[in-house]
């Protein structure tokens, strides 16, 4: 397996990958409701390809050429320009945080996959952040009607915390950050995240 930054070549297949894992209406009203997957997340492919205009912060992880998982995850700086492509309420909402913080958009992990490999992805991710003094991460988790229990179980074992939620349509999302603590003269005790709404 390999874990590298994703290239422009990678941004399609990333795409499919991301329509495959949709979770609908629909699907929740069933017997088996899904564990994980992008609820309702409703990008085009050019606000998802915005998305990864900075590539330095997000993953791709291989099995030969084959993506088995992927990570997202951009600057608060970058938002301004991403919201171009496509509104999006959650990055409305955290607009207003550190521009230093990095917001976590997407993990995908293909379907049979251990959750190991969101661990592999997350613990790479930590590295690359901490290693460029990045206050925290932010992630926007479903929590209704459907609630992603997969992404919270793993955002609150990885040390995340709720410190909201954004009401978007006919949905909740918690919004969750983990703070880093760096040491030197820009360290911090606490992050609290601050939202445009506050």
């Amino acid at each position: 397996m390999m874990l590298n930054h994703p290239s422009k070549l990678d941004v399609e297949r990333m795409y499919e990958l991301f329509q495959s894992a949709q979770v609908r209406k629909s699907d929740i009203d069933r017997k088996v409701v899904p564990k994980r997957g992008f609820y309702d997340y409703n990008l085009t492919y050019e606000a998802f390809a915005a998305r990864l205009a900075e590539k330095e912060t997000s993953l791709v992880l291989r099995r030969g050429n084959e993506i088995i998982a992927y990570a997202i995850t951009f600057p608060v700086s970058q938002i301004q320009a991403i919201q171009k492509s496509q509104h999006d309420v959650v990055l409305e909402e955290i607009s207003g945080a550190d521009p230093k913080a990095i917001y976590w958009d997407q993990l995908f992990i293909k379907d049979g996959l251990p959750i190991y490999y969101a661990g592999r992805l997350f613990e790479s991710l930590t590295h690359i952040l901490r290693a460029e003094s990045v206050p925290a991460l932010i992630a926007a988790i479903p929590q209704e009607p459907w609630q992603n229990t997969s992404s919270t179980k793993f955002a609150l074992t990885h040390g995340f915390k709720q410190e909201s939620k954004v009401n978007e349509e006919e949905m909740t999302l918690g919004l969750f950050t983990k703070p880093f603590w760096n040491i030197g003269a820009d360290a911090q005790e606490s992050y609290k995240l601050k939202l445009t709404s506050n």
